[in-house]
């Protein structure tokens, strides 16, 4: 699996071996030192849609 700085909207990714497509795509940048970016990436199945 990839690693979440490198998906781009409009992947496929497998997650269970069940491929998936990203359908949006947020980041938000830490707003203190220390603090890790937060993805938050919402996909689509596409064997069920």
């Amino acid at each position: 699996m990839p690693k979440a700085s490198e998906i781009k909207k409009g992947d496929v990714v497998d997650i269970d071996e069940i491929p998936h497509v990203v359908k949006t795509l947020e980041s938000k940048g830490p707003s203190s030192r220390g603090a890790a970016t937060i993805y938050k990436i919402r996909f689509t199945n596409l064997l069920s849609g």
